[in-house]
């Protein structure tokens, strides 16, 4: 999270991929370094138990989801 709005703020286009259960923790964190409104992208919990096909579908919902946010198409 930290790195991710250091180079937002920096001009670079970022955001962080964080799993459920560390969602207010996330929200948290960028509330406390003054952006609330940081885009986050959320997937589900855990990722190392699930097989290689969860893991591609999972990956390409998130890169669509990551274009729009990232360039603001």
């Amino acid at each position: 999270m930290h790195d991710a709005i250091l180079c937002s703020g920096a001009g670079l286009p970022a955001t962080a991929v964080v799993t459920q259960p560390f969602r207010k923790l996330a929200t948290q964190t960028a509330a406390n370094l003054g952006v609330s409104g940081f885009e986050v992208m959320f997937i589900d919990h855990p990722v190392w138990t699930r097989k290689d096909d969860w893991i591609e579908a999972t990956a390409k919902d998130v890169a669509d989801r990551l274009i729009p946010v990232l360039f603001k198409t």
